[in-house]
C-alpha cells in the first residue's frame, strides 16, 4: 500500500476497505479492553476537548480515564528538569509517578561494546527492565535518542506514549524541519552577539535612560508581574506572546528586551520574535530575579 499516492482517499470518503482486512480488524476492536481504550481516547477529541488540552493535559486525562494509578517517566538525562516538571504536574493531578533516567545501572559504553569509550551512557534496556519489574501502569517517554528508543520500545512491556522526541537542532520539535525553520534558526544564531543575546541588569538600567526606541517585555505570569516588575515594562506571559506581540511591537527597529524569572523562557521569546522580523532582541541575563538583587 501507499496511501500518500492514493488520489481517491475512499477509505475516509466512502468507507472503502482498501486491503480486505476490515472484518478481522473490526473483530479485534470488539475485545473489551481494546474497545474501552478506544472509546476513552476518542472522548479526548470528540467531547469538545480537542484544541483545548495540551498534550500533557491529555496524558493526565487519559490516565485517569484508564484508571492508571502509577505513571513511569522514562527520560534522557539531558531532560532532567523537564522530567521533574512533568512529574510535578502529574502528581498535581493525583497520579503517582516513578522515574527512570537513561543512565540507570551506571553501565559504561565499553561494557556494551569494547570498541566504545568508558563514559556512562544511555541504557534503554535497563530503563525498560526496571519499569517492567515495577508496579507501573503507564509510561511517558521523554527524549530518548533515536535507536535507543527503538530498543526501549522493543523491550518495554507496558503501555506508553511519547511525550517529547529528541531533536537537538530544532529544540525537540522535529516538524520544524518540514516547515523550513532551520534557516531562520541558523541566521538567528549567526547574528547573535557573543553573549547569546544576554544583557546585564546594569546595561538595561542605562539603556532605559533613553526609552523612546526601547520595549521591555515581562514574560512572567500576570500575578508575578503585579507583585513586582521593572518600571515601564509590558506584561505578556510567554504563552500569550504569539497572539499579542503585534499589539505592542509595532516598530521592528526598536530594541526589545525580554524578561522572565531566570532568562530561560526569554531565550524562546527572542527566538520567536527574531523569526517574526525583530532583529534587535535581547535577553535580560538572570531575569527578574537578578534584576531585583542588583538594581536598587
Amino acid at each position: 500500500m501507499n496511501c500518500l499516492q492514493c488520489t481517491q482517499k475512499s477509505c475516509k470518503q466512502d468507507a472503502k476497505d482498501c486491503n480486505g482486512n476490515r472484518v478481522n480488524i473490526v473483530d479485534l476492536y470488539q475485545s473489551q479492553p481494546i474497545n474501552d481504550t478506544y472509546i476513552r481516547a476518542d472522548d479526548l477529541v470528540s467531547s469538545g476537548k480537542a484544541g483545548h488540552l495540551s498534550r500533557l493535559e491529555e496524558i493526565a486525562q487519559f490516565c485517569k480515564a484508564e484508571h492508571y494509578k502509577t505513571i513511569g517517566i522514562a527520560y534522557c538525562y539531558s531532560m532532567e528538569t523537564l522530567a521533574e516538571k512533568t512529574s510535578d504536574y502529574l502528581n498535581s493531578q493525583g497520579l503517582g509517578v516513578r522515574s527512570y533516567r537513561c543512565t540507570i545501572n551506571g553501565i559504561r559504553e565499553c561494557q556494551i561494546n569494547p570498541s566504545l569509550g568508558r563514559s556512562v551512557n544511555c541504557n534503554p534496556l535497563g530503563q525498560a527492565q526496571a519499569i517492567n519489574q515495577e508496579n507501573v501502569d503507564f509510561v511517558v517517554e521523554m527524549g530518548l535518542c533515536l535507536g535507543h528508543d527503538v530498543l526501549f520500545h522493543q523491550h518495554l512491556k507496558k503501555p506508553f506514549t511519547v511525550f517529547i522526541v529528541k531533536d537537538r537542532v530544532f529544540d525537540h520539535d522535529p516538524k520544524q524541519f518540514l516547515l523550513g525553520e532551520k534557516d531562520v534558526a541558523a541566521d538567528f544564531i549567526d547574528t547573535l552577539d557573543p553573549s547569546l543575546g544576554m544583557k546585564t541588569p546594569e546595561w538595561l538600567r542605562e539603556r532605559m535612560k533613553n526609552p523612546d526606541d526601547l520595549v521591555v517585555i515581562d514574560l512572567r505570569s500576570h500575578e508575578a508581574y503585579l507583585a513586582n516588575h521593572i518600571q515601564g515594562s509590558i506584561n505578556i506571559p510567554l504563552k500569550e506572546l504569539p497572539n499579542k506581540y503585534k499589539d505592542h511591537l509595532l516598530d521592528k527597529r526598536k530594541d526589545v528586551v525580554c524578561v522572565c524569572n531566570g532568562s530561560v523562557q526569554s531565550a524562546y521569546a527572542i527566538m520567536f520574535l527574531y523569526s517574526k522580523g525583530y532583529k534587535n532582541v535581547h535577553n535580560l541575563s538572570g531575569g527578574f530575579s537578578r534584576w531585583e538583587k542588583e538594581i536598587p
